[in-house]
C-alpha cells in the first residue's frame, strides 16, 4: 500500500521517471523500519500480558505510567541503531544523487523529499511507540495488536493524505520552484507533513491518554470491547 501510494504521487505530479529510482531505496528503508517498529512496539507488551508477567509488574509498587513508559523506552533503545542506519541511508542517497541530477531544480526537490522523510520518520516513531503500546495492552493477540497499530498510525494518515492531496494543487500552486510540475510536487511534500501530523498527533495523544486512564483495565481483561481509543 505504501509503495502504491508512492507511485501514485509520482504519476499525479509527473516526477520524472528517470529520477524515481533515486528515492526507492530510502523509501523502502523507511517503510521496512516502520513496519518492524510497529511489530515490536505492540508485540513486547502483548506477550507480557498474555504470559502473566504484566500482572506481576502491576502488583509491585511501581506506578503504571512507569511500567508502560519503561516498555516504550526499551523498545526505542533497541531501535536506535536502526534509526541511525536509516537516516544515514537518506543522507548518503541525497549526497550521491544530487551530483547526478541534470534537471534544474530537481536537487531542491530531492532535498525536500529526503528531509520530509526524516521528519516523518521522527513523527511516525513517536506515534508507533505510543499507539503500539496501547494496542498491545488491549488486543487479544500479537497479530491483532500489530494490525491495529499499523492501521491507526500509518494506514489512516495515508488514506487521509491520498484523499486530500488534490488540495495541494490549489494551496501550493505558486510554491517555488517555478516549473508547474515541480511546484505541485513541493506542495504535495508540504501537504504530506501537514496531513500526517494533523492525523497522527490526535491519535497518538489519544493512545497516551488511554494508557494513562485504562492501562490496568486493559491488561487485566481477556477482551476489552468497551475500552476504545479516545
Amino acid at each position: 500500500l505504501m509503495i502504491a501510494a508512492f507511485l501514485y504521487i509520482q504519476t499525479w505530479f509527473r516526477l520524472p521517471k528517470t529520477n524515481l529510482h533515486l528515492l526507492v531505496f530510502p523509501f523502502l528503508a523507511h517503510t521496512t523500519f516502520k513496519f518492524m517498529l510497529a511489530a515490536k512496539a505492540s508485540q513486547l507488551i502483548s506477550e507480557c500480558r498474555r504470559s502473566g508477567e504484566m500482572e506481576i509488574l502491576l502488583s509491585t509498587p511501581l506506578r503504571t505510567d512507569r511500567i508502560y513508559s519503561g516498555f516504550r523506552t526499551a523498545t526505542l533503545n533497541g531501535f536506535r541503531p536502526l534509526i541511525f542506519v536509516v537516516i544515514l541511508t537518506d543522507v548518503a542517497t541525497l549526497v550521491f544523487s544530487t551530483s547526478r541530477l541534470n534537471a534544474p531544480g530537481q536537487d531542491q526537490i530531492l532535498w525536500m523529499l529526503t528531509w520530509g522523510m526524516i521528519v516523518m520518520l521522527a513523527v511516525d516513531t513517536w506515534a508507533l511507540l505510543w499507539i503500539g503500546l496501547w494496542e498491545g495492552s488491549r488486543a487479544k493477540n500479537t497479530i491483532n495488536a500489530y494490525v491495529r497499530t499499523l492501521r491507526t498510525a500509518l494506514i489512516y494518515p495515508l488514506i487521509g493524505f491520498l484523499a486530500t492531496v488534490g488540495f495541494a494543487t490549489v494551496l501550493f500552486a505558486d510554491t517555488p520552484p517555478p516549473d508547474s510540475n515541480d511546484s505541485l510536487l513541493v506542495g504535495a511534500i508540504l501537504w504530506w507533513w501537514i496531513v500526517g501530523f494533523l492525523i497522527k498527533a490526535p491519535l497518538t495523544f489519544a493512545a497516551i491518554r488511554s494508557l494513562s486512564d485504562h492501562f490496568r483495565i486493559a491488561i487485566s481483561a481477556e477482551a476489552i470491547p468497551h475500552v476504545t481509543l479516545q
